[in-house]
């Protein structure tokens, strides 16, 4: 996980670079300190009286120590598909499931660009015909945030698949790390319609029968048992994806 926020952050200051060589409207601000020399008042009392101090200072029960939450029972296997959320957007999407046992099955690289991978700890490659058999598993779709990627969260991701979950996370095209570095990004108001439309198209995709990628993964997910989730403009997506967004 740290590797692929180094990989982001690289790739953040690669976008500023090429998306704003040619921007000779900005402006740069300094900060200023302001200081006073004036002398501090005098402190009065009445005759008889004792000067005020400071009130005590109320103090808060320290915090409960933040708990990880432990690998679930399963081990974890992603693969990784694309599916059209429309005849011009293509989604490149990962999937992560449930597995029995993933003895022998290399571990999966998440690949930022040729060369710039992050091998996971807990995943492995694997095929849907692979997935546990205690299934049929509930379906989460998860939306990354803006400039983001589909496995940015990976942790996140594979933590859900292994207590049981069948997860779907897709390159918002038009609004991730490549597109900032390409300078390809949509505008604002095109990007939120894209997102929610990808969302229901990951979810259509997961439940269709007769998608050539998603069928291995169809008869697994349970239908009536579907959740979105997702982090920063993700998070305005889950919210729009469920109360309904017309733009």
């Amino acid at each position: 996980m740290r590797q692929r926020l180094l990989l982001l952050s690289v790739a953040s200051i690669l976008v500023v670079a090429a998306c704003s060589a040619d921007d000779d409207t900005g402006t740069s601000t300094a900060a200023v300190e302001q200081s006073t020399t004036s002398e501090p008042a005098a402190e009065s009392t009445t005759p008889g009286t004792t000067p005020a101090t400071d009130a005590p200072v109320a103090t808060e029960a320290p915090l409960e120590p933040f708990e990880v939450l432990p690998p679930g029972p399963y081990a974890v296997g992603v693969k990784t598909i694309t599916i059209n959320a429309d005849s011009e957007r293509p989604l490149t999407v990962d999937v992560w499931f449930p597995l029995d046992d993933a003895a022998g099955a290399p571990a999966h690289e998440y690949t930022l660009i040729p060369g710039l991978v992050d091998v996971s700890d807990n995943a492995v490659d694997a095929e849907p015909t692979s997935m546990s058999s205690d299934g049929p598993f509930p379906l989460v779709v998860y939306s990354h945030g803006s400039g983001g990627l589909r496995y940015i969260a990976s942790d996140y991701t594979e933590a859900i698949a292994s207590y049981g979950y069948i997860v779907a996370s897709a390159d918002h095209t038009g609004n991730t790390t490549l597109d900032g570095l390409l300078c390809t990004g949509t505008t604002g108001p095109v990007t939120a319609l894209n997102r929610v439309n990808d969302i229901q198209a990951m979810i259509d995709a997961m439940l269709d029968p007769t998608s050539i990628e998603t069928v291995g993964f169809v008869a697994n997910v349970d239908p009536e048992s579907i959740a979105v989730t997702g982090h920063s403009v993700g998070g305005f997506t889950t919210f729009a994806a469920v109360t309904g967004y017309e733009n």
